[in-house]
């Protein structure tokens, strides 16, 4: 095909696509293709026919084959650049920027204006594909180009290029400074208001950049470009809001923090803003601005909170509010501005405000340290660590360094201020702020020369600064020079006009008024206006409210304080709630006060005034514990005296009353004049003198009257003239009206008020109280209370009167009273207490004015009915005139009017008792628990008497004859002991007896003249067995009989009987003889109480008036029983005087008239000492028939069965005896503790005998001391068991420490701690024998104390068989510490041991010399000589079955170097132990020990080991189980040198040993044997495990392995 026909072909394909007929256009391309296969335009109209036939990979493949033959023809690339841009598929689109990239590269020079169009696309590809910083360098490429064409080529296609560039930089690419240059030269033909203000926010973003990245070279391209950029915006559209506020905003941002007004074209921008949206933040925000400078202050405040309500993110317009201010001194609204102006910086809704960020931010921190810097503040470290943040950006800055001194000023650092400000100084020297801050650092180091010439230069530098001023006024203010003041006037106006927002000028122009020039009025309004410029301004709101009082407006001062809280937040108003709560607490309204005031802690929880006046307002409404932590914290927070005080008296009013005498105390310390703290010092002595008054500690109470006197008269000295004062000296003195003269004489009053400080009499007290009560109506200033001093001077003349025995001076003191009392109701007639207090006066003797009583009493009941005081004393009135039944009448109306009046019931009960009602004794009871009374104690105490004694009532009189007779009714009984004869159910008085005793002791302390109760108190205290102070109650009776004049003989003898029979059971039987002489008419108990104190007096024994009194009672007894019991007491006085014939006859006779118990007892007792075994028998067949009266008679009976049995040889027969009657009575431990005593004292049995006293402990507790003590003794008896001996003897000591037989048998166990058996001490061991012997002394020691109070109890007692027991071991001790004494060098017995030791008994003796051969006292004292041994040999041996005592003496021989006596009495020991039914397992064992030590030491070692195995062996029949019988048999095999069989059975014994110096020993040995056995290795490690146990026996051991191995 010729080029002609492809042409013709290729246009009808072109013509067919033209028709859109793409199958004929495929057809001739085809027919094309075929002839050439690189035929471009074919493969391009291919590519559009299947691309329009949905053939898309044919066309693309067609497109891009035609590319890559004709890569240089534009359509081929345009063909493929809109076939990829026809298609969906991502896969096509890949292409697109490099056709486009082709097709602008062809065109760039053929044609400038398709260039343009297909570098645009080139970008926007790119762009569609996310990339927009190749698109923005194509578009960039594209405009550099453009330079070359045609000038209307650039001005048609310039401008979309400079679009489709500064889009992409504005919304695509991130914020940069580098594009800021292409968008300068493309924002010329982004005309659109949307476009330009688009501008404006990518230039704030970069701007922002710019901040945070602190590159300064930048920001003011930028904001030059941005400036423009507004102004370019601003002039093109008139509407533009956002133009005018950008660059409001930005002249604020720079002109802020200098202080610099704002430009004209700022301030058109600003009124543009203004007429287009009035209402616009930012103009708000340009307002509060220029009003802050031209000091429109509220207009300020006005918009600047307008500003803020609409825009509370902008920075801006929070560093504006801190300025505002700052300038009105509200410095916590400053700081809160500057700290949220601070937060909004990085907040993301404030990113649309910020504008010059850095110079936004230093500015709002100097707002924030400025405001920081209040004076009012407590800490400033905050402060000064900011500054120190600031100086690290800015260190170069003066003001930020100034600032920094001024808070280390106000931190307490003066040196670092004062360093800073030289620093400034030197580099600046007319820093006025710095001259200023240099001054208040000297002033505040008090250099106040230097201090006013530095402020002075500072006010010549800049005169305009208001606090220069204040300051420079303050220092002339604070020199107190009178020249100087009117000067600090002229600075203090000043600073008020130059800072009229300042309060502190104010304050101080106020100060100045009130207290230089005492201008009331102006300081009036100068406080005024500082409250008002600043109310939270403390010392202000305090001045203006004392001005308010001070002119009497109370009103304007409550409306000052609650408009002042209602107005501020609670922390910034705590003055104001303060004095609110001061000024409601003064009127009276104390719970609005605490409100007020609680609310003021809660602002200042550190305010110690506010906590005294809460605590004062708690006071007032009673809350005390509340007031008292109140007054606690406020003197926590300041030591003030008054709260001091204040605690104090609340203390006083809640009834700690020793705290608060210490707390006034406290305040007296710090002030000895403060009069609250002298006056409240006497009224808590007079309240706890009340107390004791009270309670009848009646000493005390006059103690404490003593220092209310005291306390009284060092604030009568300060103060005279206060009549509180003179009437609490006045009530003092009264208080002690009630206590007898005696009592009352012990007071001392102070020089101020009597010239001698000694009371002589009650009327001395009584004579201060009148004066004082005289004193204090001349200075009491108010009328009102004078009625009441009138009654109280009228009762002190009352007292004195019934004080008063002359009738002279009773009459006179009687009508002064009654003057006094009638000035009082002339007074106060709508008084009660007058008119009752006159009826009171007129029943008395001395007045006897009845009627006038009557008609006192009746007056007062009219004034108040349901006075319960009147009712009982008009009862009394009737009473006293035999009217019982109105006087019933009015004791009921008292009762009912109120049932706590103990007088209404003691009124009662006197009526009961005069009709004889049962109820009487209940009613006393009754009136007795409501309140002391001495009729109530006297009432009650009569009818307990009388029901333990079981008579007729007594009168209650408190004549003698009444007394005698009422004592002598409570003996009227039969028997010896008649005070003890009481009724069965005497057990149900047990309480009674204990409330009435101390009713009748108090009324005996403050009535020691009434008999009475003296004498029903020494009763009943004789009945409760504590007869020293019965004794006491009955001589202070015989003492008031004696010197009353007329006395009765009767009541004489019955109080002389009730003494000496008192005497007779404390004991003082001498005393109680001769007491029982000077009776005139004994009675028959008399005269037996009689005859038992001569029984216990040696010498009424000894000269036979004991048996003539006895004589005298056998004439007045009447009956056989009382016959009977007087002989057989006869025949004890008798026998104790030696006279054993009289006694013997007295007893027969007993025995004759009435046989009983207690004689036939007595009777065998005495056979058996005169050794009539006839009369013994006789008398023990009907001591066997009686009755015994109870089972401590029976034990005794049993006993005497058993001695007999014992005397005549038959001591198993005596157990037997005593067996039997257990038999009959198996629980009862009277008679186990019987057998296991007498098991004791005949050596029979006594291995048992700890099991018969532990049963007789089981069934009586109460036995646990004695039996305790007798098992020990067993135990030490048989000779083993020493521990547990020890522990018993512990535990007896425990249950009854007062028992010398127990400290006596622990003793003794003591004695017995050290073994027998012992090997010496190693150098390291530690002796405890002087601990040992310590112990014993101290146990002597109290056996010595127990003896010898027993003795001063009676004789008698010591007698008893446990007594006779403590004799012996105190001899035992005793011979004990004499052997100890021996070591010393004493080398024979002194002459009066010789004595003591013959003394005892044999057994005695041999128990003693066992128990000291135990303690191992015999062989530590040294050897004793011949005739020692002949002493101990014949003691031994003169009651040779004691195993224990041949043990001893075997010991002594040993000592003495004698072991073949020692053998043959330890043989001895063996034979009798067998024979006696003993254990001989001890002997053998002691013979054992015998035979090894001499086999050691002795010449014959063959024959003595010989001896100690067979004695082992022996041992092992009767000790098999012993540990110290299997050492024993180890050593002994050790010895006979079988090594290896004696370390098997010392090995064995380690795992069995528990003892530790057991273990030693046998450890010491075991390695003896290994060593002999060559095994060095089993004997090193024994010599390790000794030395780890510290074994006594190591350094031997050890010195023994080094010689052998």
């Amino acid at each position: 095909m010729s080029s002609k026909e492809i042409k013709a072909a290729l246009k009808a394909a072109r013509e067919a696509i033209d028709k859109k007929e793409y199958q004929d256009v495929l057809k001739h391309c085809k027919t094309v293709l075929r002839i050439d296969k690189t035929n471009s335009t074919a493969l391009v109209f291919v590519g559009v026919a299947t691309s329009e036939l949905g053939q898309f990979d044919q066309a693309y493949a067609a497109f891009t084959k035609a590319t890559g033959i004709s890569p240089d023809l534009p359509y081929v690339w345009k063909g493929l650049a809109d076939f990829c841009v026809k298609q969906k598929d991502a896969k096509y689109h890949k292409d697109l920027t490099l056709c486009y990239e082709r097709l602008a590269a062809l065109f760039e020079a053929k044609d400038p204006g398709k260039f343009c169009e297909f570098a645009e696309k080139h970008g926007d590809v790119w762009l569609l594909r996310e990339q927009p910083l190749q698109a923005l360098a194509c578009w960039q490429g594209a405009l550099e180009r453009l330079a070359g064409f045609p000038a209307d080529v650039v001005e048609a296609k310039e401008p979309s290029l400079c679009r489709k560039v500064f889009q992409v930089i504005v919304t695509e690419l991130p914020v940069d400074y580098e594009y800021i240059e292409s968008l300068s030269r493309t924002r010329c033909h982004c005309n659109s208001v949307e476009e330009q203000e688009q501008c404006i926010q990518y230039l704030l973003r970069v701007l922002q950049v710019v901040d945070d990245e602190m590159i300064n070279e930048h920001r003011t391209s930028i904001l030059s470009l941005l400036t423009e950029q507004c102004r370019a915006l601003r002039s093109q559209h008139t509407e533009n809001v956002m133009s005018r506020q950008l660059t409001c905003m930005l002249a604020l941002t720079h002109k802020l923090q200098d202080g610099i007004a704002l430009s004209d074209e700022e301030a058109a921008a600003c009124q543009e803003l203004r007429e287009i949206q009035a209402d616009h933040p930012t103009v708000h925000l340009c307002v509060a601005f220029s009003a802050l400078l031209d000091s429109n202050i509220q207009a300020a405040v006005h918009s600047i909170g307008q500003a803020l309500s609409q825009r509370s993110s902008c920075p801006l317009t929070w560093c504006v509010s801190a300025r505002v201010h700052l300038r009105l001194h509200a410095y916590e609204e400053a700081c809160r501005s500057a700290r949220q102006g601070l937060c909004c910086i990085g907040s993301p809704q404030s990113k649309e405000y910020l504008v010059a960020c850095e110079l936004l931010t230093s500015s709002l921190q100097l707002c924030q340290i400025k405001s920081l810097l209040d004076e009012d503040r407590e800490q400033f470290e905050d402060v000064i660590n900011l500054c120190h943040e600031q100086l690290k950006h800015e260190d170069s800055d003066l003001t930020l360094q100034v600032l920094l001194a001024k808070a280390y000023l106000l931190n307490g650092d003066t040196t670092q201020a004062s360093d800073i400000c030289d620093g400034v100084l030197r580099e600046d020297r007319e820093n006025h702020f710095a001259l200023y801050v240099q001054s208040c650092v000297e002033a505040a180091c008090e250099h106040f020369r230097s201090a006013e010439e530095n402020v002075k230069d500072a006010i010549q530098l800049d005169p305009s600064v208001a606090e220069y001023h204040l300051h420079y006024g303050c220092m002339l203010w604070e020199s107190r020079q009178s020249d100087k003041q009117q000067e600090a006037l002229a600075c203090f106006m000043q600073a008020a006009r130059l800072d009229p927002f300042d309060s502190r000028p104010f304050y101080r122009l106020g100060v100045f008024y009130a207290d230089w020039e005492k201008n009331i009025s102006k300081a009036l309004r100068c406080f005024q206006k500082a409250v008002e410029l600043n109310s939270s301004n403390v010392k202000a709101v305090a001045r203006l409210g004392d001005c308010y009082q001070a002119q009497g407006l109370v009103t304007e001062a409550l409306d000052l304080y609650q408009r002042l809280t209602t107005s501020m937040p609670v922390s910034q108003a705590h003055v104001a709630w303060s004095r609110l709560g001061a000024l409601q607490l003064d009127a009276g309204h104390s719970q609005e006060a605490i409100a007020s005031l609680q609310t003021a802690l809660r602002s200042n929880p550190r305010d110690a005034s506010t906590w005294e006046a809460l605590g004062t307002a708690y006071m007032d409404r009673g809350s005390y514990s509340s007031a008292l932590k109140a007054l606690l914290r406020s003197v926590q927070l300041a030591n003030s005296i008054y709260g001091l005080c204040k605690i104090a008296d609340i203390k006083s009013r809640i009834g700690l009353i020793s705290e608060a005498i210490v707390d006034y105390r406290r305040v007296l310390e710090m002030d000895e004049e403060y009069l609250p703290a002298l006056k409240g010092l006497g009224e808590a002595y007079f309240l706890l003198a009340e107390s004791c008054m009270v309670k009848n500690f009646d000493l005390t109470a006059v103690d404490c009257v003593g220092e209310v006197l005291c306390a009284i008269a060092k604030a009568v000295s300060v103060n005279p003239r206060l009549m509180c004062l003179w009437k609490l000296v006045a009530d003092a003195c009264m208080l002690l009206t009630p206590l007898p003269a005696e009592t009352i004489t012990r007071l001392q009053l102070p020089t101020l008020f009597s010239q001698s400080s000694h009371v002589s009499s009650k009327s001395d007290v009584f004579t201060l109280a009148s004066r004082a009560y005289v004193q204090a109506l001349h200075t009491s200033p108010d009328q009102q209370y004078h009625h009441w001093l009138w009654h109280d001077l009228a009762v002190n003349y009352y007292e004195q009167m019934k004080e008063e025995v002359r009738s002279t001076q009773q009459h006179g003191l009687a009508q002064q009273a009654l003057k006094a009392i009638q000035n009082a109701i002339r007074l106060q007639k709508s008084e009660p207490s007058h008119w009752n207090a006159l009826g009171v006066f007129c029943i008395h003797p001395a007045l006897n004015r009845l009627a006038l009583a009557q008609h006192a009493f009746i007056t007062t009941l009219q004034l108040k009915p349901d006075n319960a005081r009147a009712w009982s004393n008009l009862g009394a009135l009737y009473v006293s005139q035999n009217n019982i039944e109105l006087a019933h009448k009015a004791f009921a109306k008292a009762q009912a009017m109120d049932p706590e009046h103990a007088a209404g019931w003691l009124g009662q009960a006197m009526v009961a008792e005069f009709m004889q009602h049962e109820e009487t004794q209940h009613l006393y009871h009754h009136a007795s628990e409501l309140g002391y009374h001495s009729q109530a104690a006297l009432g009650l105490g009569h009818f307990l008497c009388t029901s333990l004694v079981d008579s007729p009532p007594l009168p209650s009189s408190s004549t003698p004859a009444a007394e005698a007779a009422a004592a002598d009714a409570v003996h009227k009984g039969t028997g010896v002991d008649a005070a003890y004869q009481l009724p069965a159910d005497v057990g149900a008085h047990s309480a009674t007896e204990d409330v009435v005793a101390d009713l009748l002791e108090k009324v005996s302390r403050r009535h020691p003249e009434n008999n009475s109760a003296l004498s029903m108190m020494g009763l009943i205290l004789e009945r409760r067995k504590l007869f020293t102070l019965a004794e006491q109650a009955y001589a202070s009776v015989c003492i008031n009989l004696e010197q009353q004049a007329g006395a009765a003989p009767s009541a004489v003898d019955v109080a002389f009987a009730n003494h000496a029979r008192a005497l007779c059971l404390s004991g003082r039987y001498p005393d109680a003889v001769k007491r029982f002489a000077r009776i005139s008419e004994p009675r028959q108990e008399d005269f037996c109480w009689w005859a038992l104190a001569c029984f216990h007096d040696k010498e009424a024994v000894r000269n036979g008036t004991c048996i003539q009194v006895f004589e005298k009672a056998l004439k007045l007894a009447q009956s056989p029983r009382d016959r009977s019991a007087i002989f057989t007491a006869a025949a004890m006085a008798a026998y104790r005087a030696g006279d054993t014939e009289k006694c013997h006859s007295f007893l027969l006779n007993s025995s004759q008239v009435e046989p009983c118990a207690e004689s036939l007892c007595a009777l065998t007792a005495m056979a058996l000492l005169r050794k009539d075994i006839t009369l013994t028998k006789a008398a023990l067949v009907e001591l066997r028939k009686a009755e015994m009266p109870d089972v401590s008679w029976r034990a005794a009976r049993t006993y005497i069965e058993a001695v007999y049995c014992l005397v005549m040889g038959e001591k198993e027969v005596g157990c037997r005896r005593w067996s039997k009657e257990i038999h009959g009575s198996p629980a009862d431990g009277v008679l186990w503790s019987g057998l296991g005593r007498y098991m004791i004292q005949s050596v029979v049995s006594v291995d048992k005998c700890h099991q018969v006293t532990r049963t007789a402990t089981l069934l009586k507790p109460s036995l646990a001391p004695s039996t305790q003590v007798l098992s020990a003794l067993s135990h030490l008896s048989v000779g083993h068991n020493q521990q547990t001996a020890l522990y018993t003897a512990q535990r007896a000591v425990h249950s009854s420490p007062t028992s010398a037989y127990a400290w006596s048998c622990l003793a003794a166990c003591l004695g017995t701690r050290t073994s027998a058996v012992r090997a010496p001490a190693a150098g390291g061991e530690k002796d405890d024998s002087p601990r040992t012997e310590d112990l014993i002394s101290m146990c002597y020691g109290k056996v010595k104390d127990s003896l010898q109070q027993a003795r001063s109890v009676g004789s008698a007692n010591i007698e008893h068989t446990e007594a006779k027991s403590l004799e012996m071991l105190v001899n035992w001790l005793t011979i004990s510490s004499h052997l100890v004494r021996l070591r010393s060098g004493c080398k024979e017995i002194p002459s009066e041991e010789a004595e003591l030791l013959a003394s005892l008994p044999a057994s005695h003796r041999v128990r003693l010399l066992s128990l000291l051969s135990e303690a191992g006292q015999l062989s530590a004292a040294g050897p004793l000589n011949n005739a020692q041994l002949a002493a101990v040999r014949q003691m031994v041996f003169a009651n040779g079955d004691f195993t224990m005592g041949l043990q001893a003496l075997a010991q002594c021989y040993c000592a003495a170097g004698i072991p073949l006596a020692a053998e043959l009495v330890l043989r001895h020991s063996v034979t009798v132990s067998s024979k006696t039914g003993g254990n001989p397992g001890v002997s053998f064992l002691r013979l054992a020990v015998l035979g090894l030590q001499q086999h050691v030491v002795s010449v014959e070692p063959e024959r003595w080991l010989k001896l100690a195995q067979d004695a082992v062996r022996e041992a092992f029949k009767f000790c098999r189980q012993s540990v110290t019988t299997l050492v024993l048999q180890a050593l002994a095999t050790f010895h006979s040198g079988n090594a290896k069989y004696a370390a098997r059975q010392l090995e064995s014994l380690l795992a069995r040993v528990t003892d530790q110096q057991i273990s030693g020993l046998v450890r010491f040995y075991a390695l003896r044997a290994q060593l002999k056995l060559k095994n060095y290795d089993k004997a090193k490690v024994l010599l390790g495990e000794m030395e780890q146990e510290g074994s006594p026996f190591h350094l031997a051991a050890f010195q023994l392995f080094q010689s052998l191995s």
